[in-house]
C-alpha cells in the first residue's frame, strides 16, 4: 500500500498558486504533479472557505443603474451563488439568503 505524502501549508499554496498559472484542467495538473485530483479540490475548497469573510459584513449599497430593472441589490455568496434582491422582498430575504447559501 502506497504511504500518503503529507504537504506543508506553503506546499499546498505553491500547487494551487502554480495550478492557477498554469491553464490546465485540474485533472491535468494533478497527474503531471503526482498528486490526487480529489486532493488537489480538497485544497482549492480550503484556500476558498479562508478567503470568505465569516459573519456580518457591512456593504454599501449604491442605486446606479438598478433601480431601473426593479433590483436593489445582488448578494454574491461564499459557494458563489449569486442573488438578487428585488424591490419589495425584505421579509422574505433571509429565507432567500438561507436557501441560496445552501444550494438549494
Amino acid at each position: 500500500m502506497k504511504r500518503r505524502e503529507r504537504y506543508t501549508e506553503a506546499a499546498r499554496r505553491g500547487h494551487l498558486a502554480r495550478f492557477e498559472r498554469s491553464g490546465l484542467s485540474g485533472v491535468e495538473y494533478a497527474a503531471r504533479h503526482g498528486l490526487g485530483y480529489s486532493t488537489l479540490c480538497a485544497w482549492k475548497a480550503r484556500a476558498r472557505r479562508e478567503r470568505v469573510p465569516r459573519g456580518f459584513q457591512r456593504v454599501q449599497v449604491s442605486s446606479a443603474g438598478w433601480m431601473a430593472s426593479g433590483v436593489v441589490a445582488e448578494v454574491v455568496l461564499g459557494n458563489g451563488v449569486s442573488v438578487r434582491v428585488m424591490r419589495g422582498c425584505g421579509e422574505e430575504l433571509g429565507a432567500i439568503l438561507e436557501a441560496a447559501r445552501c444550494g438549494a
